[in-house]
């Protein structure tokens, strides 16, 4: 019959039956050295526990991501609902040279306005440009220096965009606004124009002394 030795705490110095894993009056392990040794052993099988815990963590999600690549391959491009007409944009192959290419449902196009199918509309030509002074055709006048005639401009069509625009021969003799006012500056026969348009009227200015 084996005989089992007695083992010495190493806690409290008191001896105990080696067939016992701890001690009988400190409660110590057997081989634990220190007052603390039943925290450090406390403490080596909760972290022993994390360990495994990480561990079963970190192979869950990379099993997750292994799942989600795969079925990515499975199903290249990501198709959008086809009713809203967004695009589908599927990657193309390393040797297509990096270009993705983008599909769907055209957008519509627009209708233009009725603004903008409608050409716009020349100005009509003018016909015919009359100087016209105190309300008759005027085809020569005197004006006597420093004094003032209002000319007026008559077209056919009456109704037209373009502007008349007066000039004098020899501003010696008389000055012309644009409004068509002629003042008398000097002593000669000139000419008094005006252009409307694609359209001239001449008339002569007789420029005399007081």
């Amino acid at each position: 019959m084996a005989i089992i030795p007695e083992v010495k705490c190493k806690r409290c110095d008191r001896r105990f039956s080696g067939v016992r894993n701890r001690c009988p009056y400190c409660g110590t392990r057997r081989g634990a050295r220190g007052k603390h040794a039943d925290n450090d052993e406390s403490f080596k099988g909760k972290a022993t526990i994390g360990i495994l815990v990480m561990s079963a963590l970190v192979i869950a999600v990379a099993a997750l991501l292994f799942t989600s690549l795969t079925s990515d391959d499975a199903e290249p491009g990501n198709t959008q609902d086809s009713d809203t007409g967004s695009p589908t944009i599927t990657p193309l192959a390393p040797n297509d040279g990096g270009v993705i290419s983008v599909t769907g449902t055209p957008l519509p196009t627009p209708t233009p306005s009725i603004e903008e199918t409608i050409p716009p509309l020349s100005p009509p030509p003018i016909e015919s440009v009359q100087i016209m002074a105190n309300g008759s055709k005027a085809t020569d006048f005197t004006v006597k220096i420093g004094e003032k005639v209002y000319l007026k401009v008559k077209t056919v069509p009456a109704e037209t965009v373009f502007e008349p625009i007066w000039e004098s021969s020899d501003e010696d003799v008389f000055v012309v606004l644009q409004d068509g006012t002629v003042t008398g500056t000097g002593v000669g026969d000139e000419i008094v124009t005006v252009t409307v348009g694609d359209m001239t009227a001449e008339c002569i200015v007789r420029g005399r002394n007081p």
